[in-house]
């Protein structure tokens, strides 16, 4: 079949078609990046100010030279949940009394700290903060580590088995847990 307008007018009808398409997503991109530099621009601001006022607080108070002082940045806290309720996490899913593997544990507590397991960092980022609290409850006498164990990847995984304290005193266990 013949192209009635021509090749070269109909690629530049589809440009325009796509063009004129992807405007109303860019102009909404431009509002909330303006949005968002306005509301930078605002904390910006009050930081500077109370930059100020500590400086001269700090100038009141001493001789300090202020230039010796090394700038910290903050480091967002990564995940939703509060200190210590993976390891009380860890432990509820522990003491259901049968072993249970380090790869099933991340599938159960992946939803619960909003891990994403989709890429190898993700899964990588999971075992290690799973692993980490295990390997504290074994130097403490909590849970021995069984031998490994093929997950359905085909991949080695340690097992481990609850063989700390079972009482039922929920709030006592947590309590134990949290120190650690």
């Amino acid at each position: 079949m013949a192209n009635p307008i021509g090749n070269r007018l109909s690629r530049l009808v589809r440009e325009h078609a796509y063009l004129s398409g992807s405007l109303v997503g860019l102009k909404e991109e431009v509002r909330l990046a303006e949005a968002n530099l306005a509301a930078k621009v605002g904390r910006l601001s009050l930081a500077l100010q109370r930059l100020t006022d500590v400086a001269q607080s700090i100038a009141e108070l001493s001789a300090i030279d202020l230039s010796g002082i090394a700038a910290i940045r903050a480091t967002p806290r990564v995940g939703k949940r509060e200190y210590g309720d993976l390891r009380c996490a860890i432990v509820d899913i522990m003491k259901h009394g049968k072993p249970v593997n380090t790869a099933e544990m991340v599938q159960c507590l992946a939803p619960m700290f909003g891990w994403d397991l989709s890429t190898r960092k993700g899964r990588e980022h999971a075992m290690h903060a799973v692993k980490r609290p295990l390997i504290v409850f074994r130097q403490k006498g909590l849970v021995e580590r069984l031998p490994d164990h093929l997950s359905k990847n085909g991949i080695k995984c340690g097992v481990w088995r609850w063989i700390g304290p079972s009482d039922t005193n929920e709030a006592a266990t947590q309590k134990k847990t949290a120190d650690l």
